[in-house]
């Protein structure tokens, strides 16, 4: 098998979320409720009952606060993996616990990615 391609850059030592949630987006729910994304149901704030600035800033606070799984961390598939605390959230409950769905997955993509690659597609 021929060396991986670099295709992003290493993420190793980066935020979990490689997404725009809670850093230059956000989600308000039905109830009011300032969320990093509609996948999310925590962390939250107030822009109704605070302002949207302190509220926002709180968001931004609170998600630079969660942390990726520990089993993420070293995997050689991060730099390609589509994970994100939403859908570890949705999936596991908590944002510290891996989703086999999502590393599944992953791995099939690049495996089929990787195929192509070597084929010259």
């Amino acid at each position: 098998m021929i060396d991986e391609p670099q295709v992003r850059p290493d993420y190793s030592n980066t935020e979990v979320m490689f997404c725009a949630g809670g850093k230059s987006s956000y989600w308000i729910s039905w109830d009011g409720k300032m969320l990093p994304c509609a996948l999310m149901n925590s962390p939250c704030s107030f822009p109704f009952s605070s302002c949207f600035n302190s509220a926002w800033q709180e968001i931004k606070h609170k998600i630079g606060e969660i942390g990726r799984p520990d089993e993420c961390k070293t995997c050689k598939y991060l730099p390609y993996c589509n994970v994100c605390p939403g859908r570890l959230q949705a999936e596991t409950g908590s944002y510290e616990k891996v989703s086999m769905h999502i590393c599944k997955m992953t791995r099939m993509s690049m495996k089929k990615f990787f195929n192509k690659y070597e084929r010259g597609d």
